[in-house]
C-alpha cells in the first residue's frame, strides 16, 4: 500500500499543524510556548506512525520494495528541501562572512549526505545565541528522520522474518535503550543528546508502536467515550508540554514522554466527529497540515537571514511581514514543487532520482569548495570590509611556532623579541594573544621571551579544567621545570583569562570542574579554592628558585565576535557604535572578583591590572572611541590592543625593578 492509499486523517494534518506552528513561534523568539521546539518531537512521532504503516502494509501484502520506498521517501523530502537550499544560497554569497560562509557551506554538506545532525553537534548547540543565524540548522531534524529511514525499513525485515512476537520484542527493547540513552545524556552529553539519532530513535519508535497497535487491533475501540477521553488527555499532554516546559527542560529524555505519548494517544484514539479529531481536522489546521513541511523548511532561513543582516530581533511589524512571506513561499513551493513531485504519473522515477543525485551533488561540491575557500573568502565584498590587524591565531609561537611537551623538555623553547632571554611569559590563549607584542617591543632594547601558551591551560602546576585541560599538566610541569633550570631568566609573567578557571567557563552553558594534583572534583564552586592552591605553590615554587613573578589581570569579554560585528556593519553599512558590543564595569567586576581575590592574596607577586585600558567607571568596549577593534573575538585582545597591554606590562617591569 503506497502512501498516497493510506486513509486520510485530517486530524494528524491537524498535528502537524500545532507542531510547525510551535516550531516558528519558539525560533521568532517569542515567550510562549516556552516549550515550541516539541514540535519537532511531535514529528517524530508522526513520522514514525506513517512510515511504518506503510513498511507494514507493504509487508502483509508481499509487495514490499526498498525501491519504491525510497522512492516515495525521495518524493516527499528531497524536492522542497533542494529549492529552499538553493533560494538560500545567493543570500548567504552576498551577506555572509567568510567565517559563517564556511559554517553554512560545511551544513549545504550536511544537507546532501544528510549528516546535518552531526555536523550542527559538533558546531553549536541548538539553544546557543549563535545558532539563530544558521540558516540551515533546522535540517538537523531532516537529517535524523532520513537515517531512520534508511535503518529502519532494514531493521523491520529482519526482525519481522523471525516472527511477530520476535518483533515486538525486539523494537521494546530498541525502545528502552534509546531512552535510557537519551535520559543519561541529557545530563551528561546534552548537544550530542539533542540532534543525535540513536537518543531520538525513541520517539519514532512511539510513532512506530502507535503504527503496529492500530494495525494489529484492526479497528478502533468500541467504547466512545474511553477512546474520546484518551485523545483529550493526548491533547492536554501536548499542550501542558509546550507551554510549561523550556530550554531548560532536560530533553530529549523522560521529560519529552509527555508530549509524544500526547501524540501517541491522539494517532490511535481519534476518529471521525470526535472532539479532538473536530478540532485538528478543521480546514484551518488541516490546511496548515498539508503546507507543515514547506512551513518547516523555509521559516528558519527567513528567521536566521533577517537576523543576520539586521543583526537585531524583528519588532512585531516585521515580524508579521516575515511570517506572511514564510506562508506564501511554503504554499507556493507546497503547491509547485511538494504535490507535482509526488504524482508518480506526472514527474517519472528515474528523474525523481537522476535529478535529485545531480542536485544533492551539486550542492556537495559548493559546500565542499566553501570548506577548502574558508568561506570563499575571496568575494569583493568580503575583501572590501576584511580587518586585516594580527589576532592570537596569527601568533606564530601559538600556532605553528607551539612547542611539544618533547620539544620543551628537550630545551626546544619558542622565543620572541631579542636574544637576551631574562623573561618568560607562561599561560593560555590569552597568554597567546600578548606574545608577538610584547617580543617586538622588547626587540629593540635586545630583550628576549621564553613563551609558554596553550589553549585552556592555566599557568599554575597541578591546576587543569576536566573537560579542556587535557594534556595541560604534564606541559605545564616540564615548562615550569625548564625556567626554572636557566639562571638567566629572571622574570615569569603569568598571563590567563582567569575567570574560565574560577567560574569554570564564560558563558555557562559547558561549566567545568576541576583537577589538582591528580584528585578529579566534581564541584565547580571548588575551582576558586583549587586554582588558589595552585598558584599558591607555583609561586613560592618560582620564588625559591629566584624569579620575579607578575601575573597581568583579566581582560573584559563580550557578548558576541567583535570582528564579524565590525565587518558586519561595514558590510552593511550601519554606523559602528562601542557601546553596542560592550559590558557594564559592574559586570566585569563581577565576573572576575573571586580571580581578583585570589590574585590579590598571593605573596610575593607584581599584579598588573588591565582593565582600565578597555573600561571606564561605567563600561568596557571592545571597539576604541574612533572604531578601531581591540579584541578580534569574544575574549581575546587583536594585535592593536596586545600593544596597549604589552606596554602597560613592560611599563609596571620596569617599574617594579626600579623600586
Amino acid at each position: 500500500m503506497s502512501e498516497e492509499k493510506l486513509k486520510y486523517r485530517p486530524e494528524i494534518d491537524g498535528l502537524r499543524a500545532i507542531s510547525v506552528i510551535s516550531v516558528i513561534i519558539f525560533h521568532a523568539g517569542f515567550s510562549a510556548p516556552r516549550g515550541g521546539f516539541l514540535g519537532v518531537d511531535i514529528f517524530f512521532v508522526i513520522s514514525g506512525f506513517l512510515i511504518t504503516t506503510i513498511i507494514i502494509n507493504d509487508l502483509d501484502s508481499g509487495g514490499f520494495s526498498f525501491l519504491k520506498f525510497y522512492e516515495r521517501r525521495a518524493r516527499r523530502i528531497l524536492p522542497a528541501l533542494i529549492v529552499v537550499t538553493l533560494c538560500c544560497l545567493p543570500f548567504a554569497w552576498l551577506w555572509l562572512l567568510p567565517e559563517d560562509m564556511k559554517n553554512f557551506s560545511q551544513s549545504l554538506v550536511g544537507v546532501a549526505t544528510f549528516t546535518s545532525n552531526v555536523i550542527f553537534w559538533r558546531e553549536t548547540g541548538y539553544f546557543d545565541t549563535a545558532a539563530d543565524l544558521k540558516p540551515m540548522l533546522h535540517t538537523w531534524s531532516l537529517a535524523v528522520e532520513e537515517q531512520y529511514y534508511i535503518i529502519f525499513p532494514i531493521i523491520m525485515i529482519l526482525i519481522f522474518r523471525l516472527g511477530r512476537r520476535f518483533a515486538s520484542a525486539s523494537l521494546i527493547a530498541m525502545f528502552v535503550v534509546s531512552l535510557a540513552g537519551a535520559e543519561w545524556a541529557a545530563y551528561n552529553a546534552p548537544s550530542a543528546n539533542f540532534y543525535l539519532l540513536p537518543t531520538r530513535g525513541w520517539e519514532l519508535l512511539i510513532g512506530s508502536f502507535s503504527a503496529l497497535y492500530l494495525h494489529n487491533r484492526r479497528r478502533r475501540s468500541r467504547h466512545r467515550i474511553p477512546a474520546a477521553i484518551a485523545e483529550i488527555f493526548g491533547l492536554l499532554m501536548i499542550g501542558i508540554a509546550l507551554f510549561v516546559y523550556t530550554k531548560d527542560t532536560p530533553h530529549p529524555s523522560a521529560y519529552t514522554l509527555l508530549p509524544t505519548l500526547g501524540a501517541a494517544l491522539i494517532i490511535i484514539f481519534s476518529r471521525p466527529g470526535s472532539p479532538v479529531q473536530r478540532i485538528l481536522g478543521s480546514r484551518l489546521l488541516a490546511g496548515i497540515g498539508l503546507i507543515s513541511y514547506s512551513l518547516y523548511l523555509w521559516h528558519f532561513p527567513v528567521f536566521a537571514f533577517y537576523r543576520y543582516r539586521t543583526s537585531s530581533e524583528p519588532s512585531e511589524g516585521p515580524w508579521l511581514v516575515l511570517i506572511a512571506a514564510i506562508v506564501a513561499l511554503s504554499y507556493l513551493s507546497w503547491k509547485y514543487v511538494e504535490t507535482p513531485f509526488r504524482n508518480r504519473q506526472r514527474i517519472p522515477r528515474r528523474v525523481v532520482f537522476a535529478g535529485s543525485v545531480v542536485s544533492l551533488a551539486a550542492i556537495a561540491v559548493l559546500g565542499g569548495g566553501g570548506q577548502l575557500t574558508h568561506g570563499y573568502a575571496f568575494r569583493p565584498q568580503m575583501q572590501a570590509v576584511a580587518i586585516n590587524t594580527p589576532t592570537v591565531r596569527m601568533v606564530n609561537c601559538f600556532n605553528a611556532g607551539m612547542r611539544n611537551i618533547s620539544q620543551i623538555e628537550a630545551g626546544d623553547i619558542c622565543t620572541v623579541g631579542g636574544s637576551n632571554i631574562h623573561t618568560a611569559i607562561i599561560g593560555d590563549s590569552h597568554a597567546g594573544a600578548l606574545i608577538d607584542a610584547i617580543g617586538d617591543m622588547g626587540k629593540g632594547e635586545g630583550a628576549g621571551f621564553w613563551t609558554f601558551s596553550d589553549a585552556y591551560c592555566a599557568p599554575a602546576i597541578g591546576f587543569v579544567l576536566n573537560k579542556y585541560g587535557s594534556g595541560c599538566d604534564a606541559k605545564r610541569r616540564a615548562s615550569f621545570e625548564k625556567i626554572v633550570e636557566n639562571k638567566d631568566v629572571s622574570n615569569v609573567i603569568l598571563v590567563a583569562n582567569w575567570g574560565i578557571y574560577t567560574q569554570g567557563w564564560r558563558d555557562k552553558l559547558s561549566p567545568s570542574a576541576a583537577t589538582l594534583d591528580g584528585v578529579r572534583y566534581e564541584d565547580t564552586s571548588r575551582n576558586p579554592e583549587l586554582l588558589k592552591k595552585a598558584l599558591d605553590d607555583t609561586v613560592a615554587y618560582l620564588k625559591a628558585n629566584g624569579k620575579n613573578v607578575y601575573i597581568v589581570g583579566p581582560v573584559p569579554e563580550f557578548p558576541a565576535q567583535v570582528y564579524p560585528f565590525v565587518e558586519k556593519s561595514n558590510l552593511f553599512r550601519r554606523p559602528i557604535n562601542p557601546d553596542d558590543l560592550a559590558v557594564t564595569r559592574s559586570d566585569y567586576d563581577k565576573r572576575n572578583a573571586e580571580a581578583f581575590a585570589i590574585l590579590s592574596q598571593i605573596n610575593g607577586v607584581h599584579l598588573i591590572p588591565i582593565q582600565d585600558l578597555f573600561c571606564d567607571s561605567k563600561m568596557c568596549r571592545a571597539i576604541s572611541g574612533t572604531g578601531t577593534p581591540l579584541f578580534s573575538d569574544t575574549n581575546h585582545v587583536n594585535r592593536t590592543g596586545a600593544d596597549m597591554v604589552a606596554a602597560l606590562v613592560l611599563q609596571a617591569m620596569d617599574g617594579a625593578r626600579m623600586q
